[in-house]
């Protein structure tokens, strides 16, 4: 079943995606999370216009920024990010928490190698792990600076990757490697968007 995210700037816009993408059996759509707590309205509303599952939580850093929109019933799919929220122990939590609201985990992981690795901790004990995202691929995909690349053991098919098992997260850095890469990109800035009209957008 395909998983679609969606990072939408409107419930205008994503409550009418929710439902055409319920016609052709997605599994999870994914609205943008917004930046400001409060009433998660813009979930409330998306939910209600749509049978296909909501994921969200990519931006929501800690157990209290989870409270709200856990409560309020509108999420299938807790999305923490073990980098951003807290690490391992407090992504665990939120894991937690999520299962006691019957909302299954898919940790966020858009970062490489050591944030993966410190994922499938995670979701090695979370009876509500669901789905791994990542972006470390088997070859090619596992960067130079990673010693035992060996260490993500993806079954054939890559569906699957096995817990590693060596000491801590098990991620080798060479940081001979890591300390040229870094100054490959020492004037790399983070992407930004704008509207037409000169406002900041999200992507």
């Amino acid at each position: 079943t395909p998983l679609v995210g969606a990072h939408v700037p409107s419930t205008n816009r994503s409550t009418p995606l929710g439902r055409n993408l319920a016609t052709v059996g997605v599994g999870t759509a994914r609205p943008r999370a917004r930046g400001n707590l409060g009433v998660h309205a813009e979930e409330d509303v998306i939910a209600a216009g749509t049978s296909v599952p909501i994921a969200t939580g990519e931006r929501l850093f800690s157990r209290w920024d989870f409270k709200e929109v856990l409560a309020s019933g509108a999420i299938d799919v807790a999305q923490p990010d073990v980098s951003h929220a807290g690490g391992i122990t407090e992504t665990k939590k939120i894991a937690d928490m999520a299962a006691a609201y019957d909302v299954a985990l898919a940790p966020h992981c858009p970062l490489g190698p050591v944030s993966l690795a410190a994922c499938l901790q995670v979701d090695a004990c979370a009876p509500n792990a669901l789905v791994q995202e990542q972006v470390v691929h088997r070859g090619d995909g596992v960067p130079v600076w990673v010693e035992n690349p060996e260490l993500f053991d993806y079954s054939d098919d890559g569906a699957y990757v096995s817990l590693p098992e060596k000491p801590g997260l098990g991620v080798a850095v060479d940081e001979d490697a890591l300390a040229e890469v870094d100054a490959d990109s020492a004037n790399w800035s983070a992407p930004r968007w704008h509207h037409d009209d000169g406002s900041v957008a999200e992507w």
